[in-house]
């Protein structure tokens, strides 16, 4: 079985001369390869107050759920740091998956969709441990 090796997501962004920031993400969102691309976005979304961005995701490979909620984090991010946002390029695929995860990420706040999960979790372990006979 051939197995298919990520090719690294990458985020550049530029400057036009009237004033909107051109974003442009690049190859995989998945899981594997997603680290460089966090951090890209971590600082630009630190920089990034009202301003307006064209996010251009035409040239993103494959995405997996991982990839598209960093999607949905930042953009979100970016919302509440009063930008105006316009994203181009998107390919079918990936706005199915943006609308099927979309709902586990409300308003933006991802932190609290994983403290919730974690709460359900160690909610669960807590109760399955007072059912385990010794």
């Amino acid at each position: 079985m051939e197995s298919i090796r990520s090719q690294k997501a990458r985020i550049q962004w530029l400057k036009s001369a009237d004033g909107v920031i051109m974003l442009k993400s690049f190859g995989d969102w998945t899981i594997d390869a997603l680290r460089d691309a966090a951090g890209m976005l971590k600082h630009f979304s630190m920089a990034s107050r009202n301003v307006s961005i064209q996010w251009d995701v035409s040239d993103v490979g494959r995405v997996d759920s991982a990839g598209m909620m960093l999607f949905i984090h930042y953009y979100d991010l970016l919302k509440s740091n009063k930008c105006s946002i316009t994203v181009i390029g998107a390919k079918r695929e990936h706005e199915k998956m943006y609308q099927l995860l979309r709902k586990y990420a409300p308003g933006g706040n991802l932190r609290a969709f994983w403290r919730q999960r974690v709460r359900k979790i160690n909610f669960t372990q807590n109760n399955n441990r007072g059912n385990i006979a010794c």
